[in-house]
């Protein structure tokens, strides 16, 4: 079913995703239905025929009626989306601040965003921002070379868009309705630098050598065992050790802070 749009929606959405790509941020107080609008906005822009593809970090589940929106919160599977087809895309980012927060030194996350948002218009994408205030997250993403505008969230059912680039003029839109994507807004949404699950196959080093390490093997016995021929195999296997503990932190939903402490003191035990 269509969703309802005025002719001031249709415009504005048509000047901002009709272009190649973008970001746009999307802000707002705590449960104002941030999240819930920036579903509602994909169903609009999918159903104007500007977008094809949507993704975001949040878990949904779409009806029968509607195209999926699938589901990425890491860069491994988000340039393997980016780059697969031709077609036009819009990526939800939710929860800014938590995976790309603007304050203390640049985090792999942040780097990885800082690389790839210039690329974005090789992969047709729009990207949508979202958190309580702009400056909480990484400049680049209210960067002038590639933000279009702001949605500012005012009520559950009120959006205002504020862009410079069509003219600075702002855009008032009231009866907002609730997206039909079903989602859970208590549910955090993060994002990684890697696919965790990739580790965490029976076939994967970083698995076996979580096991073996958990048996009691030395370093550089499980390096022995698995016929880990390198100049330091006593660090190659550090390395598949921690990227196996990382995945399981992440499969766990634990605070990045919280993994980082984790992994120094496995690095303080290995200095031992």
């Amino acid at each position: 079913m269509s969703l309802p749009i005025t002719p001031n929606l249709k415009y504005v959405l048509n000047r901002v995703y009709g272009l190649p790509a973008s970001i746009t941020s999307l802000t707002g107080l705590w449960k104002t239905g941030k999240t819930d609008f920036a579903l509602t906005l994909s169903q609009y822009v999918r159903e104007l025929g500007l977008i094809t593809n949507i993704a975001s970090n949040v878990e949904t589940t779409s009806p029968p009626e509607l195209a999926p929106v699938k589901f990425i919160d890491n860069f491994s599977s988000f340039d393997l989306w980016l780059y697969s087809d031709n077609q036009r895309k819009m990526f939800l980012y939710d929860e800014v601040v938590e995976s790309a927060p603007s304050r203390g030194a640049m985090t792999s996350l942040n780097v990885g965003w800082v690389r790839r948002i210039p690329q974005l218009s090789k992969g047709r994408c729009h990207l949508v921002a979202i958190t309580q205030e702009e400056n909480l997250g990484d400049s680049v993403f209210i960067n002038p070379s590639f933000n279009r505008g702001t949605w500012k969230k005012l009520q559950k059912t009120v959006v205002q868009f504020h862009s410079s680039f069509m003219g600075g003029d702002y855009f008032e839109f009231g009866n907002l309705p609730k997206t039909s994507i079903n989602f859970d807004p208590y549910h955090p949404a993060s994002f990684h630098m890697e696919n965790p699950n990739e580790y965490l196959t029976s076939s994967s080093i970083p698995l076996k050598v979580l096991v073996m390490y958990s048996r009691g093997l030395s370093l550089g016995k499980i390096a022995e065992e698995l016929k880990i021929d390198k100049i330091n195999p006593r660090q190659t296997v550090l390395r598949e050790l921690r990227r196996g503990i990382r995945a399981i932190l992440v499969t766990m939903s634990v605070h990045p802070s919280d993994g980082k402490k984790v992994l120094a003191e496995l690095d303080k035990s290995e200095d031992k």
